[in-house]
């Protein structure tokens, strides 16, 4: 007896199976209606459930066991439909969380059996197993990792043994190499390099313990090499004379080695390595220049004391000379501040100003805080003579604390024993868009003071080169030279240039942080006060 519902004729054959039509067009806007169905031809008529078609097309009616065994796949069909699918759907809604969460809890990727499928067996997620081909599909070569080629540095061109001075249109170039000697009887030595050396130099302190905040300088020997000619290099005058040439393109490098030996020392408790300075510095010219000997012109006196208000375009002199009468200056009252010549003291008393600035005032002006005082900028201006400032008293000073200027604080010694000093009694905060403080040019190797007590934080005192100097280059005739954008030419100058030229040795002064950048903020504070 045959099974089959379908008789021979409306079999679709298997070898052809059946693709979707291309579409053509898209779906309209709004669908048709769906049309109405055709009655069923009677040659489609369904058959009678539980029944069988014969051979002859009649239908039979089924026998006891037909008929019970057509009730037991009924029951089959029930409970697969009302128990087993539902159980089966719940297990693959579970499966299907662990793995969104990449958890696994059966193993070897078996929830992610039947996922990820390639023209390659096996689970291609699965770490380590070899797929193996299928048909004529050939599996991809995983690609073998190469290493990365090696920088081949560029090659330094040779020195021209021209002597030293010759050129003057030459920039200098200094490369270093650092010695260190340590306390645990270990050293360290760079590579000569005009970069940085700190960060290397920093590593191997650290593996004994010690501070490059107590790195003390031994020695410094600075060498002339040569002159280093860039391979583009087109100069412009007479090449017999190279005293008397103009870089057109290119530059030549006057190369200089310098040898620079510290010594190192462990790590400290106090902030910064500093302790505070029990003596303060003996310096010349206390008293203000009264007389005028150090005036630069010879209209009178140049001393002053003068502060600028929030929102004021005009100083008010809290000290004039009598020179800056004839500038327009003139004595007027600032709140919250006040100058006795007597003792060549300033007072603050919760006083806020836009500008401190200070003129000739001798190494012995002092500022006597009194509550909480906030500035945006001072200057003091030494003139050959003396810019210092100590602070004292029992208040605060905040300086530059919006950072909108570049420096907080500015000695500009001018070849004068300028420094800060800071008493007892007081909290100094300074900041800076660039250097929380700048000494420039003062003959005072050690620029900052503080006393003992006190804490310093932010930074740590240093002295040394590193402003940007330059000098205008100039022809055999003293004419100022320009580039081919008609640009003002101009050549790095040391300051052991500068206080070759001035015949006193002369020191830039800031604070740094413990990888050798300028600090922008330090402070000043007394536990006790």
């Amino acid at each position: 007896m045959e099974y089959n519902h379908w008789t021979e004729e409306y079999r679709i054959p298997a070898e052809e199976p059946m693709n979707a039509p291309e579409i053509a067009f898209p779906a309209p806007e709004y669908p048709e209606n769906a049309p109405e169905t055709p009655e069923m031809p009677a040659e489609y008529e369904t058959i009678p459930r539980g029944g069988l078609l014969r051979t002859d097309g009649a239908f039979a009616e089924p026998s006891e066991q037909e008929r019970a065994e057509s009730e037991r796949k009924a029951k089959r069909r029930f409970l697969l439909h009302n128990f087993a699918a539902p159980v089966a759907a719940t297990i693959v809604i579970v499966a299907i969380c662990f793995a969104s969460f990449n958890y696994d809890p059966l193993g070897n990727n078996y929830l992610m059996a039947g996922f990820l499928k390639s023209p390659l067996s096996g689970n291609i997620t699965e770490v380590g197993v070899k797929p193996e081909v299928v048909g004529d599909v050939t599996p991809t070569p995983t690609p073998t990792p190469t290493n990365k080629p090696s920088v081949t540095p560029t090659p330094t061109p040779p020195l021209k043994n021209y002597a030293e001075g010759s050129i003057p249109a030459a920039t200098v170039v200094v490369r270093s190499i650092v010695h260190v000697e340590s306390e645990s009887n270990g050293s360290f030595d760079s590579q000569m390099t005009e970069g940085d050396p700190m960060p290397e130099i920093r590593e191997w302190l650290a593996t004994w313990g010690g501070d490059p905040n107590t790195m003390t300088e031994v020695s410094r020997m600075r060498t002339f090499l040569g002159y280093e000619f860039s391979d583009d290099l087109i100069m412009i005058g007479d090449t017999d004379d190279m005293a008397n040439i103009y870089i057109a393109q290119g530059y030549i490098h006057a190369v200089y080695r310098e040898e620079i030996e510290y010594f190192a020392y462990p790590m400290t408790s106090t902030p910064g390595g500093d302790t505070g300075d029990a003596d303060w510095p003996s310096l010349p010219n206390m008293a203000p220049d009264f007389a005028g000997a150090y005036a630069w012109g010879t209209d009178g006196t140049e001393e002053y004391v003068r502060m600028r208000i929030n929102g004021e375009t005009y100083d008010r002199y809290l000290e004039m000379g009598s020179a800056w009468a004839a500038y327009g200056g003139a004595m007027a009252d600032v709140p919250g501040a006040s100058y006795d010549s007597s003792t060549n003291t300033l007072t603050l008393t919760d006083c806020t100003a836009d500008v401190l600035d200070v003129n000739l005032m001798g190494n012995g002006f002092t500022v006597k805080l009194v509550g909480d005082n906030r500035i945006g900028y001072i200057s003091i201006w030494g003139a050959m003579y003396g810019g210092s400032v100590t602070i004292t008293g029992t208040g605060t000073l905040t300086v530059n604390e919006s950072r909108a200027n570049n420096v907080g604080l500015m000695l500009e010694a001018e070849r004068s024993a300028a420094v800060l000093m800071v008493d007892r009694g007081v909290k100094v905060d300074l900041y800076g868009k660039q250097a929380a403080f700048l000494a420039s040019t003062t003959t005072m190797e050690q620029a900052v003071w503080y006393r003992p007590g006190m804490t310093l934080t932010g930074g740590t005192r240093t002295s040394g080169e590193f402003l940007n100097r330059t000098r205008t280059l100039t022809d055999e005739n003293g004419y100022v030279l320009f580039d081919e954008n008609g640009n003002i030419m101009q050549v790095p100058v040391t300051l052991a240039e500068i206080s070759q030229a001035y015949g006193v040795d002369l020191y830039d002064y800031t604070f740094v942080n413990d990888d050798g950048s300028i600090s922008t903020e330090v402070h000043f504070d007394d536990p006790q006060r």
